[in-house]
């Protein structure tokens, strides 16, 4: 499974360059993220590469060739999970690289390094976001899906933080004050728990999902 994942990176080169150059554009263009910088631009990076790697695959009538091949339909579909976190582990490194050039050439630019909450956020936002595409580019393969994902990447990537400002914002006032009193009073070991269970909890739906609908996708 890791060499189906390793291939899916050693395939798009001219991908992973442009990947990078996001990483980077981020750092310049969004300076105002602060916090959420470390994983808007990993989400981006690993986007880019994802959406790459299926697309190389329908080109090249990839998946034809798997499935003429002793390997599993589940591995297949394992190894995009995999390189999802593949992805992702590359991007960090590049951007903590990317931050310690900036601070030895003195670049005057807001880069907040990465840290454990920044990993966390990281690993939250790709894996909902991939756990929404994958199902979908598992069913209709990335020809179809692409338009679909596109839409759903600038919904996930801009309107989902407004949507949960403007859903705060228009609570009533005791629910917004149990909610405050809830984060306030629970130890934050334990909002971290609970948020890594949701999200492994929506992967597995996703990877199950993904399962059944590529055992059943005629090549």
């Amino acid at each position: 499974m890791l060499n189906l994942a390793f291939k899916d990176l050693l395939i798009q080169k001219k991908s992973f360059f442009f990947a990078l150059l996001y990483i980077v554009f981020f750092m310049f263009v969004f300076q105002s993220l602060q916090q959420a910088m470390l994983p808007a631009a990993i989400t981006a990076f690993t986007y880019i590469l994802v959406m790459g790697a299926f697309a190389l695959d329908d080109k090249n009538k990839a998946d034809i060739m798997l499935n003429s091949l002793p390997v599993r339909r589940s591995m297949v579909v394992t190894s995009k999970y995999l390189s999802v976190y593949l992805f992702a582990l590359i991007g960090i490194v590049a951007y903590m690289i990317l931050h310690y050039i900036a601070r030895l050439a003195k670049v005057s630019l807001d880069i907040y390094p990465v840290d454990l909450s920044g990993i966390l956020s990281t690993f939250v936002s790709i894996s909902i976001m991939n756990a929404i595409f994958f199902p979908l580019l598992f069913k209709l393969g990335y020809t179809k899906a692409k338009v679909i994902n596109l839409v759903l990447f600038f919904v996930f990537f801009f309107g989902v933080p407004e949507l949960i400002n403007t859903a705060v914002s228009g609570m009533e006032g005791e629910w917004q004050g149990g909610l405050v009193t809830f984060l306030k009073t629970t130890p934050d070991y334990m909002i971290t728990l609970l948020l890594i269970i949701g999200t492994l909890l929506i992967l597995s739906v996703s990877w199950l999902l993904s399962m059944k609908l590529y055992s059943k996708r005629d090549f």
